[in-house]
């Protein structure tokens, strides 16, 4: 399983996380709710996981990420 993911695909795992929905991360972004969709695929694909089992996975890292960037 290659758990490598861009900065990008990170960000938008963290603000699906914080905003609950993909539209409020798209919001948050400043992107298309598409946009957030195809980067989690691109993980999901990479990864062979859910966004849940991402999030729990990533959990320690996500909760750096977001501590310092102060959420957004």
């Amino acid at each position: 399983m290659n758990m490598s993911y861009t900065p990008r695909q990170f960000q938008a795992l963290a603000a699906v996380m914080t905003a609950g929905s993909y539209k409020e991360a798209a919001v948050a972004l400043g992107v298309s709710e598409s946009t957030v969709k195809n980067r989690l695929m691109r993980l999901h694909e990479k990864t062979d996981l859910t966004t849940i089992q991402l999030v729990y996975r990533f959990r320690n890292e996500l909760a750096l990420y977001i501590a310092t960037r102060g959420g957004s």
